[in-house]
């Protein structure tokens, strides 16, 4: 796959089809080359091709903690069934790295008018850089502008990793029930922020012009 261009795309507002927009700030450590596109229509097939080589990248364990399950994502079914999005309530909030392939994938999927469901995974090879923290504040910015006013995720107790990093981002742990713990993320003292000026929003899917 060739890398996408994103250098030449223009910079416009915010268009409700896709976005990318480069990673702002990042500590000494971090993988900052890259780039976050959220992805809130259908998915064509140039992004299931995306979606299927971060797959085949990603340990199997590590899409059991994701998912809860083990399930087998050779099927395309269910790739399909798992990855996919309804552009009414559903987005996905992806990192790519330095070669325009995908290092993360958030999930978010509304479950009241004011409320949505996250979910993340980071690639096997790139975890503990700073992307699993990027796309879950870039998640939090998000809806606190779109006025929400809560994300809740449900996470597998024995995932530690992902719980600690919930905390650090500004989650709230609820009552454990039976393997998982709900996590809650209370934007109400958020909601109304504005971009940050240092991140120009590209319109269009993966770097692609928006139409005139």
């Amino acid at each position: 796959m060739d890398r996408l261009d994103f250098d030449n795309a223009p910079v416009a507002g915010y268009l409700p089809i896709a976005l990318v927009v480069p990673w702002s700030s990042w500590p000494d450590g971090d993988i900052g080359a890259g780039w976050t596109m959220i992805l809130t229509a259908p998915l064509r097939e140039t992004e299931w091709d995306m979606i299927r080589a971060f797959v085949r990248r990603t340990d199997r364990d590590d899409l059991r903690l994701r998912f809860g399950q083990w399930l087998d994502f050779q099927n395309d079914a269910i790739l399909r069934r798992f990855f996919d999005i309804d552009g009414k309530i559903g987005e996905l909030v992806c990192t790519l790295d330095e070669a325009g392939d995908i290092s993360g994938i958030l999930h978010r999927a509304l479950t009241s008018p004011c409320e949505a469901e996250i979910a993340l995974i980071v690639r096997s090879d790139l975890k503990r850089t700073g992307i699993g923290r990027n796309l879950l504040r870039v998640a939090v910015a998000r809806a606190a502008q779109q006025n929400l006013k809560a994300l809740r995720a449900t996470i597998l107790r024995e995932n530690n990793a992902m719980l600690r990093l919930a905390r650090k981002v500004g989650a709230v742990a609820r009552e454990p029930s039976g393997f998982s713990v709900e996590v809650e993320f209370d934007l109400r003292s958020k909601t109304g922020a504005s971009p940050s000026p240092n991140s120009p929003q590209i319109p269009g899917r993966l770097g692609e012009a928006a139409p005139a």
